[in-house]
């Protein structure tokens, strides 16, 4: 490019001196020239992309891989849709600061040849043709500084639309069966506009740069034919000089308004690497200690003693709370929805960790064993139960890829789990997003075989049964009444009469424990709160297998009748 100033002003100069030799001279320069400006534009495109994707996708791993291990509560901070942003919007942003600070390698270097050619031809034409430029270092600054906080505000924006738009399509059910329609359309247009006004401002911010840059390049042109017309008159320089020295300035002109410009595109990236590090550099609270202690076998017992959680908006959600549980025995909590009995079981695996008191398990803190140990004794089953987006076969033995196709099947089978023999590809039936082509039971019971194929020292159900039919909840019932024989086994049910058979029950009520025992012992206390829970339900009894029977009518003889298995007892 510098060299273009160059052949032009020996065209002029053989033009005015009607040299022949301009038939063939300057022709052949321009394809040389053209040549290799070609080829080192398809180089340096290869290269800045490659430079630009490579450290994009660097940049994506070590935030993926952050992630994955930072604490459940850093990921819960945000909804899906706001990660996702973090490695597409704002992803795109950063590698169009990448591609445009690469490119400004060769904008450098363009620049300063254009620059050394036109001192050379006319170092006092250089000088004043050049001197309006540093007064764009001002205004650069201060759009930059404008256009890197419309850049977070886009972002920003652009991840809860993403969000909203995300909830909304899950959602379509509610959203149709309670005619929200119309009500969405409204809410989902504003946060459109808000999306429009947001890249809107950034334009603008951005829109403001380039008139400025256009003004100073033609004002400096015009002053350099003006300073020209002046020398020309007291017999200054050649035609051709001046020629090459005006093809030079505006040569320079563009790659001078894109270096200008750069701050703008470097500052919208910034914003993006912002986000991108403050969430790498949070720091990871629940950690494995410098030397783990191996957990030893049995652990004899678990125990939560004086144990309070507080959420991140300040409220507890366990205050106090302490329980005994014995290797093997078979625990239950109970209480209303957000009593905290689903907070006490997140702290077992580590999920979350305790803001006071501690967790022991064989008297040892969980603080004090690797983590990857410990969840391995764990098999857990939610409230929620989504799947991955793969076959049956690989979502039950997601946690042990090594199990056989046979132990998978001999399983499902002892669970009862019939339903997967009528799909026609059976164990390899693709499950769909989030496993939403099975009913809410059949997903329950794919998790539960999930946490079972572990074979796991610790099982933890948590209303892992409340989508089953009658049916299927009996055959799990009996099921996992000889499975849990020797295991510990901790169960959240609201329905009371899955727990007739546990060791001991704790009833939680605002993060506390109101009142403790076994099923018998707290059913006679006819005043407590575990007694009034069961007479709600119509629970009146506890039958010899265990479970709590349901007195759903009253026969000739006086007897009851069983309400899972329609026995008769006196």
């Amino acid at each position: 490019m510098a060299a273009y100033p160059l052949v032009i002003r020996k065209a002029v100069d053989m033009f005015a001196r009607k040299d022949p030799r301009i038939l063939y001279q300057i022709p052949i320069l321009v394809v040389i020239l053209t040549g290799l400006k070609a080829l080192c534009q398809y180089g340096q495109t290869l290269m800045l992309h490659r430079l630009s994707l490579d450290t994009i996708q660097s940049l994506q791993h070590k935030l993926l891989k952050s992630l994955l291990y930072k604490d459940l509560s850093t990921i819960e901070a945000l909804p899906p849709a706001g990660w996702t942003s973090r490695f597409t919007t704002e992803a795109m942003a950063i590698r169009e600061a990448l591609t445009r600070a690469t490119n400004a390698v060769g904008d450098v270097a363009t620049v300063i040849g254009l620059g050394i050619c036109m001192i050379w031809l006319d170092w006092e034409l250089a000088i004043v043709a050049l001197i309006l430029y540093p007064l764009t270092v001002l205004p650069v600054r201060n759009v930059g500084k404008k256009v890197k906080n419309s850049a977070r505000e886009m972002q920003s924006q652009t991840a809860k639309m993403v969000a909203r738009l995300t909830e909304n399509f899950s959602l379509a059910r509610p959203v149709r069966l309670h005619g929200m329609e119309e009500k969405q359309y409204q809410d989902l247009g504003d946060g459109l506009n808000k999306l429009r006004n947001a890249h809107f401002a950034m334009a603008r911010n951005k829109a403001k740069l380039d008139p400025l840059l256009e003004v100073i390049a033609g004002v400096s042109v015009a002053i350099a034919f003006a300073f020209a017309g002046w020398r020309s008159a007291m017999g200054g320089a050649s035609l051709g000089e001046f020629t090459a020295f005006i093809a030079a300035l505006f040569a320079a002109s563009r790659p001078m308004r894109s270096l200008a410009s750069l701050n703008a595109a470097l500052q919208e990236g910034a914003a993006g690497l912002s986000h991108v590090f403050s969430v790498m550099d949070t720091p990871i609270l629940i950690q494995d200690p410098k030397d783990p202690v191996a957990i030893s076998r049995p652990f004899s017992s678990l125990v939560f003693e004086d144990v309070s959680y507080q959420y991140s908006d300040g409220r507890w959600g366990l205050q106090n709370f302490s329980l005994k549980i014995k290797e093997g025995s078979f625990v239950a909590l109970v209480g209303e929805s957000g009593a905290g009995k689903s907070t006490a079981l997140s702290l077992i695996p580590r999920l979350h960790d305790p803001a006071m008191g501690r967790v022991l398990l064989g008297g040892e803190d969980l603080k004090s064993f690797a983590i990857k140990e410990l969840r391995s004794l764990i098999g857990y089953v939610g409230q929620e139960t989504p799947l991955f987006e793969m076959s049956l076969l690989d979502n039950i033995r997601i946690s042990e890829p090594e199990a056989s196709l046979e132990e998978v099947q001999n399983l499902c089978e002892a669970m009862g789990l019939d339903f997967i023999k009528q799909f026609p590809d059976g164990y390899q039936t693709l499950v769909g997003y989030q496993g939403r082509s099975l009913s809410g039971g059949q997903r329950q019971c794919v998790a539960i075989a999930r946490a079972l194929l572990r074979q796991p020292a610790i099982l933890i159900l948590d209303e892992a049964m409340s989508a089953l039919d009658a049916n299927s909840e009996a055959k799990l019932e009996n099921f996992l009444r000889e499975y849990r024989k020797g295991k510990t086994t901790i169960m959240v049910s609201h329905r009371l009469s899955s727990l007739g058979n546990a060791n001991f029950i704790s009833v939680m009520h605002e993060g506390c424990v109101v009142q403790e025992g076994s099923p018998e012992m707290l059913l006679k206390d006819e005043e407590g709160v575990y007694a009034k829970m069961a007479s709600k339900q119509g629970l009146k009894a506890i039958h010899q297998t265990g479970l709590v029977q349901k007195e759903i009518g009253v026969l000739p003889n006086s007897s009851t009748v069983c309400f899972l298995c329609q026995t008769h007892f006196h």
